[in-house]
């Protein structure tokens, strides 16, 4: 099959906030704009409307919220996207994404020679710094687990992670090529790429609110209930326009074998 052949259509959903940042809800709009996909929608919910300039454009869907109601709700407003969405496959970002140039043809590109997936993630980059962000990447909660049982790695991980400081079960930074790991890993809230099905029958927990319950987290360990084909696609870029977000250190050879090999033999059932 040619790739022009297999292109399909995507509902984008951005989640934003009172807050949020114009300039970078205006970029990441464009991003979707100038990946010529022949079918697609983006669905925009929350926020100031009438400070935005792109409020009667056709390829936007506003949805209102009621930000004072929900205060802080982003697991609803994932919700609502999902119900809103008419395609079948749905991509839920937060403001502060930017899809790199070439995103969508290498989207096609992977799913051409993947065609049967269920979650894709690709890797992120911060703009600001040019490291990675939260992309492929363990949970730290089992990487904790793991070096608790192996507390020789952590003076060597705080020697050459200084920056994380005191928690340096946070090297949780997966190489590309794994990929055998996903029971142990999460997906960011900040870029999530599913079918609508997947987000259909594990709907985001809407009693967990961002940042102060990992929302994220706890629905990754949801969907593992149903051995969903959760891929990682290396042909596309996410970037992150807001400074000083979390620069994911990747984790060292050694310590990612130690820790295959403990998941191969059920340290973590």
């Amino acid at each position: 099959m040619e790739l022009a052949e297999h292109k399909f259509p995507i509902s984008f959903g951005i989640c934003i906030g009172p807050g949020s940042t114009p300039s970078y809800i205006s970029k990441l709009i464009e991003s979707i704009r100038r990946q010529d996909i022949p079918e697609y929608e983006i669905i925009c919910i929350g926020g100031d409307w009438d400070s935005r300039p792109y409020t009667n454009d056709p390829d936007i869907v506003l949805v209102d919220f009621d930000e004072h109601a929900y205060a802080g709700n982003i697991s609803r407003k994932k919700n609502i996207i999902t119900k809103t969405a008419k395609h079948d496959v749905v991509c839920i970002l937060s403001v502060y994404q930017e899809l790199d140039y070439g995103w969508y043809d290498g989207l096609v590109e992977f799913t051409l020679w993947h065609p049967d997936w269920d979650i894709i993630q690709n890797p992120i980059y911060n703009l600001d710094t040019g490291l990675r962000g939260i992309d492929w990447v363990l949970h730290p909660d089992y990487m904790k687990k793991y070096l608790d049982s192996k507390p020789e790695w952590y003076p060597i991980l705080k020697q050459t992670y200084p920056q994380e400081g005191e928690r340096p079960w946070y090297v949780v930074g997966l190489p590309f090529t794994e990929g055998d790991l996903t029971q142990c890993q999460y997906v960011s809230g900040g870029y999530m790429l599913c079918r609508k099905y997947v987000l259909l029958m594990y709907p985001l927990n809407e009693a967990m609110i961002i940042r102060r319950d990992a929302e994220d987290i706890e629905w990754s360990e949801r969907i593992k209930q149903s051995n969903f084909k959760w891929l990682f696609n290396s042909f596309s870029i996410n970037l992150v326009q807001q400074p000083g977000r979390w620069n994911v250190c990747e984790v060292p050879p050694a310590l990612l074998e130690e820790f295959r090999t403990a998941y191969k033999e059920g340290f973590f059932n």
